[in-house]
């Protein structure tokens, strides 16, 4: 069977023969008993995936084989999460670090995309006190420096240049606005680029190293969470680390009967068979409020393709279109559309374990989206297919499995739409373009 025949509307009833079980990580247990994803669809899909040794061209991924062919690179983030890695932020790195920033009042982050989203999301979720500490910078409108900065002297300030290819438009362009360049001495680049980063006046003490092929969305793992382990310690960056290792090794070692690979499928499912064209992305806990976002930019950026690895057009879906809110939030602004509407949307929803309000609102959630048939119709509504993801805490650990779940998922789903989940060439478009109206 192919996958154009297991895409065939209608195949499958998802009201009849449903798989629904309740997968469990050590840090976060995954609810798929309110799904309503046929048995018969994973047994097709699966059985494809088997045949075209999807969890083979996963492991030659993880193993660092040559898979991004358009760029013929390895994808290298994984390694960060390999035990005996040794490109990890490092002790004596952290410590050099550490007594420069004892200096200063705050940190000055310039990055945008994955170099934003990803160090953000670290920082709200895990360290104390994040937005007093540090401000981020992430695009080229003066008016987010002015507001961001009012009040503050640089002089108090230790400046991060945070790119990748240490060329980013929006980043140097931001910085050299902000700093007018006098303030190299009390700057820190992380980058793959160090000379770059030396012939524009960075000390080479202060460069800290990002592996080329990383790509921005997969770089959580990396130097680019340097704060982490400044501000909270070595042991919380250990952790984080951890919590995605336990991830990748649930694939390594169940393959099919793993989280991430049942919720790839889940999203394939809704995407291509139903054709809803959108995930929801749900969290109810304060720290985790942005984590929509940095999925927004996973998976849209990953999966936004219409080319197979051939450079052959799809004759079917790729990525869906991810959006998402902070659920307590969110009960007062699209809810009603959620519980009531003609729109049916592939859902997750997120919440640590507790008795807090948030938790509380997170179980009414659950209850609202089943069945609830009122005498009077407007106020009926319909059972509705959703996912729950349940962290232990908002640990480290915890908030690593969160991360690489999301990542292997959309790793997966690519390897299954034929894609390559690496590249970013329409991104890239925009930079030429970009750089082209400003004649360079």
């Amino acid at each position: 069977m192919n996958l154009k025949d297991i895409f065939t509307p209608n195949k499958y009833d998802p009201n009849s023969n449903l798989w629904r079980k309740k997968l469990i990580a050590e840090y976060i247990s995954v609810d798929f008993q309110h799904q309503r994803l046929p048995q018969d669809f994973i047994n097709d899909i699966q059985d494809y995936c088997q045949k075209s040794d999807t969890l083979k061209q996963y492991k030659d991924i993880y193993d660092g084989k040559i898979t991004n062919l358009s760029e013929n690179k390895s994808v290298s983030h994984f390694n960060y999460r390999k035990k005996n890695f040794s490109n990890k932020i490092n002790l004596q790195d952290t410590l050099l670090f550490k007594r420069g920033l004892a200096g200063f009042k705050k940190v000055i982050f310039f990055g945008i995309g994955g170099s934003y989203l990803g160090p953000s999301l670290i920082g709200e979720s895990l360290i104390d006190n994040y937005s007093k500490k540090v401000i981020h910078i992430t695009g080229s409108d003066k008016h987010e420096f002015k507001e961001k900065l009012f009040g503050v002297d640089l002089k108090d300030c230790l400046l991060i240049i945070a790119s990748k290819s240490f060329s980013t438009i929006e980043t140097l362009s931001a910085y050299e606005y902000v700093t007018e360049r006098k303030f190299l001495d009390s700057t820190i680049a992380i980058t793959s680029r160090e000379k770059k980063a030396i012939d524009y006046g960075v000390l080479e003490e202060n460069i800290f190293h990002i592996d080329e092929d990383t790509g921005g969305r997969f770089s959580i793992w990396s130097t680019i969470s340097l704060m982490l382990s400044a501000l909270e310690g070595d042991k919380a960056y250990k952790q984080l680390i951890e919590g995605g290792a336990l991830i990748d090794n649930q694939i390594l070692s169940k393959g099919m009967s793993s989280i991430p690979f049942k919720m790839a499928l889940q999203d394939i499912f809704y995407n291509n068979v139903l054709k809803n064209e959108t995930e929801l992305v749900l969290n109810y806990d304060w720290k985790l409020r942005d984590f929509y976002k940095y999925a927004q930019q996973l998976e849209m950026e990953s999966n936004g393709k219409s080319v197979n690895q051939l450079g052959e057009m799809l004759d079917y879906q790729t990525s869906q279109i991810v959006w998402g809110g902070f659920g307590p939030e969110a009960q007062h602004s699209f809810f009603q559309s959620l519980y009531q509407g003609t729109k049916i949307f592939n859902t997750n929803i997120i919440c640590t374990q507790g008795e807090e309000l948030n938790h509380i609102q997170f179980k009414a959630l659950v209850e609202s989206l089943k069945n609830n048939e009122e005498s009077q119709p407007h106020k009926s509504t319909f059972s509705r297919g959703f996912t729950t993801l349940e962290l232990k805490d908002l640990s480290p650990h915890s908030i690593g499995s969160l991360i690489a779940i999301w990542e292997n998922k959309t790793i997966i789903k690519g390897l299954i739409w034929d894609i390559n989940s690496f590249d970013q060439w329409g991104v890239e478009l925009g930079k030429r373009n970009t750089q082209k109206f400003l004649g360079e």
